[in-house]
């Protein structure tokens, strides 16, 4: 039962990972966020910057997003998925 739990558990932060990061490239993508947004830390934002920052997610989980760019804001949306065409 434990393991099933924890994998599950597992699982669900995986899926809210990426969905976090699907969100964020959205946001990008559609002018949803400030320029740069993820960019710099929480400290370095601006009132305006540290608004969004905090109805988006709050300032910890911005915290997380800056100190994991690599995952959270891809480039390109094939980094967002991972998505290979099997070559």
């Amino acid at each position: 039962m434990d393991l099933t739990k924890n994998l599950l558990g597992t699982i669900d932060a995986a899926i809210m990972r990426t969905w976090e990061t699907f969100t964020l490239y959205c946001g990008q993508k559609f002018n949803w966020s400030t320029d740069g947004y993820g960019t710099k830390r929480y400290e370095d934002l601006s009132d305006k910057e540290k608004a969004v920052a905090d109805a988006f997610e709050g300032k910890d989980s911005y915290e997380d997003t800056f100190n994991n760019q690599d995952f959270f804001l891809p480039s390109t949306p094939s980094n967002l998925l991972m998505i290979t065409n099997g070559n």
